[in-house]
């Protein structure tokens, strides 16, 4: 099934992201196979459908649900999907994010997807479970609400603002004007304001005072798959060990099959 298929076959029971929002949502946060997402609310599953899909077998996708009637079609609609990479959680997002790592086993995610009526008040605890370089995405449908998360994220020393966007979709079918010309024409169906989209990012090295330095720690490699790193991972600060097992100077890299540069 496609994610079309999906969007307009569901029954909505809440205000839910289409395509030109969706697409936006998966362009600029940058999601790639292989990656964890968190996103809530779950709603009729429409965006968590596509994340599934983009970051696929080798990926997760933790999704929370406060609403009971939603949590549990949610929790039938993925197994009849057979989403095996994605799980769905109830309650409420701060608390699923404070207990991120209890309730996954894991200790960060890549990326953070918010489509909540407030998301200006979890950002503090998405910033903490976000990977250095990880985004953050807050859909909001009101202006004061847009205003509320750039506040602040403005005034978090972990996160920094991207952009912020609107989308509006207006669709067009060809048709002939004339012998030999062609132009368009407007369909019926346009959907002007759903929304804004703010993108925020972590910044990189950046710690919270409680957490430890960076020396000697292995850095955020992505992993493929097949388990070679898939993306460039950095071995803490100052790179590899010399032949005394002390960290030299030399800022080591991992390249693409796992060995230091």
């Amino acid at each position: 099934m496609s994610c079309d298929r999906w969007i307009e076959s569901s029954s909505q029971g809440t205000q839910i992201l289409y395509r030109a929002d969706i697409s936006m949502v998966l362009y600029y946060t940058e999601i790639r196979k292989g990656q964890v997402v968190v996103e809530s609310g779950t709603g009729m599953l429409g965006l968590t459908y596509c994340l599934s899909k983009i970051v696929g077998e080798c990926g997760l996708v933790h999704t929370v649900e406060q609403n009971e009637e939603r949590f549990e079609r949610a929790k039938k609609e993925i197994e009849k999907a057979e989403l095996k990479n994605t799980t769905v959680h109830k309650g409420a997002v701060k608390e699923f994010l404070k207990e991120f790592s209890n309730r996954t086993g894991l200790q960060s995610a890549d990326r953070v997807v918010l489509d909540v009526p407030k998301p200006h008040e979890v950002l503090n605890e998405s910033a903490e479970i976000v990977s250095e370089g990880g985004k953050v995405m807050c859909f909001v449908p009101c202006m004061e609400q847009a205003q509320r998360v750039l506040h602040a994220a403005e005034g978090h020393p972990a996160l920094q603002i991207e952009q912020m966007l609107e989308n509006v979709e207006i669709q067009h079918k060809p048709t002939r004007i004339s012998e030999g010309v062609f132009g368009t024409v407007q369909k019926p169906l346009i959907r002007g304001h759903t929304g804004y989209l703010i993108f925020l990012k972590k910044k990189v090295s950046y710690q919270y005072p409680e957490k430890q330095g960076h020396d000697g720690e292995v850095g955020n490699a992505e992993m493929g798959c097949d388990g070679d790193n898939a993306g460039m991972g950095e071995i803490g600060d100052n790179g590899d060990l010399d032949d005394n097992g002390n960290v030299d100077n030399n800022d080591g890299v991992v390249n693409n099959d796992g060995l230091l540069l």
